[in-house]
């Protein structure tokens, strides 16, 4: 990682991303991170949030992938995690690309860049 900023990336079913259990098109993937700004209701400071209520963003949000923008099923506090944020979004079946670099835009231009990689229709993290 070395000082870049790096995705973690899970499936549906809570599992990673990655080289031996890589994402495909058409799925839900759940991207985590954080610094992506206020939240609709804050969470509760020092304490792994609840399932509910959910705390979402306050400002939009967009998945950039390649050349296609993703607007995300969902991005807010992660439940059960302490300073968090999840983004779930659905890999689009036209996302065939080699190799993508996932983007994590917030409130407009400035973009977060997180790295995935593609191969053979499917994500995997880098």
């Amino acid at each position: 990682m070395e000082g870049r900023p790096y995705a973690v990336a899970e499936h549906a079913d809570g599992s990673p991303v990655d080289a031996g259990n890589p994402a495909r098109a058409g799925e839900t993937l759940a991207l985590y991170g954080t610094g992506f700004g206020p939240y609709l209701r804050r969470p509760p400071d020092g304490f792994a949030v609840p399932a509910a209520p959910t705390y979402p963003l306050a400002d939009p949000v967009e998945v950039i992938a390649g050349e296609a923008v993703i607007e995300p099923l969902f991005s807010g506090a992660a439940p059960g995690q302490v300073g968090a944020v999840v983004t779930r979004f659905r890999v689009p079946e036209s996302l065939t690309a080699p190799a993508v670099e996932l983007k994590v835009r917030v409130n407009g231009p400035g973009e977060q860049h997180r790295p995935v990689a593609m191969s053979s229709n499917r994500l995997q993290s880098s």
